[in-house]
């Protein structure tokens, strides 16, 4: 199977998307996948000095053109600090990545790879349908046990009404051919419907597919709100999302072990002309590792009916391919 692996990043992202790309190539996996990160908004210069990491990473960095998104500064209101456009271009992939691959594999910067991905790169994604795994608050519900009176609000928003159908965008899986019409829907929602799309793309890409997507299991992206089941759970993590701030590489998160810091350092050191891209944080020490397992003790004690609600629906679901 042809599979391709492409991330989307701005210079503010480019040293996490690196660690990603990198860990994805250390699966040694037999065929290997094509990595691409696309990069939106470098300059000549950063173009010039960073190309040479292609070679040392085996990686291609493709930049794209300003106006390959075509939504110009319309809607820069909508962006919050720290993210910016880049944030919908993997809704333009489609006009980027030739139709020849059997598979592609979109992956959000924030991510870390933590298992081995063997299975799930060479599976074929379905012939009609994204993959993507589920959103954590829509299943780890609000007080007794119902759905949060914003999240209700939200989905009938997005026209939607099953929290159950609402997944996270930051992995996706699909073939090449599926992309177009569906990306093209969902950036045609987003310009006319802004207001309402506070993830940007992933807001607009639950609304025009409604709960038409395959589901991977949660462990092929579990981010930052599931650790709140605050219990080491019964199957291995494959790819953990930080979805939460701080981010790992700027200081210690409740929730995530200060050893995710390490992969962040040690590609800096490694290519110190990555050190303008990234604000890294002190080095974690034994006082954050003490604090993170006194942290998820005390969360254990309090989120049984957290643990409870994974189980529902780990029970209840059929994936697509399974942890």
């Amino acid at each position: 199977m042809k599979n391709l692996v492409v991330l989307c990043t701005d210079p503010g992202f480019f040293v996490p998307s690196l660690v990603v790309a990198n860990q994805v190539n250390q699966q040694n996996l037999n065929p290997a996948p094509e990595i691409v990160i696309y990069l939106n908004e470098f300059t000549p210069e950063q173009l010039e000095t960073t190309k040479f990491l292609q070679d040392e990473l085996q990686i291609k960095l493709v930049p794209v053109e300003p106006d390959l998104l075509d939504i110009g500064h319309a809607f820069d209101e909508h962006f919050q600090k720290g993210i910016s456009s880049t944030a919908l271009m993997r809704l333009a992939l489609s006009e980027l990545i030739p139709n020849s691959y059997d598979a592609i594999t979109y992956l959000d910067g924030d991510m870390q790879i933590v298992g081995d991905l063997t299975e799930f790169l060479m599976t074929a994604p379905p012939e009609d349908q994204i993959l993507a795994a589920p959103e954590a608050y829509p299943i780890l519900k609000w007080k007794g046990g119902v759905t949060a009176p914003w999240l209700v609000k939200y989905l009938a928003d997005l026209g939607m009404s099953d929290p159950d159908q609402y997944f996270n965008s930051g992995m996706l899986r699909f073939k090449p051919s599926l992309w177009k019409p569906i990306a093209n829907q969902a950036l045609d929602f987003f310009r006319d419907n802004a207001a309402i799309c506070p993830n940007y793309d992933q807001s607009a890409l639950n609304a025009v597919l409604d709960g038409n997507w395959a589901r991977a299991h949660p462990a092929y992206n579990w981010h930052s709100f599931f650790n709140k089941l605050a219990y080491p759970v019964p199957f291995a993590k494959k790819i953990v999302h930080f979805t939460s701030r701080p981010k790992p590489w700027v200081g210690a998160h409740e929730g995530w072990h200060p050893s995710f810091y390490e992969p962040y350092r040690t590609l800096v050191d490694r290519f110190p002309v990555l050190s303008e891209y990234i604000r890294l944080g002190a080095k974690p020490t034994m006082v954050d590792e003490l604090r993170y397992f006194k942290d998820r003790m005390k969360a254990a004690a309090i989120k049984k009916r957290y643990r409870g609600w994974m189980k529902d629906y780990l029970q209840r679901t059929e994936f697509f391919i399974e942890a």
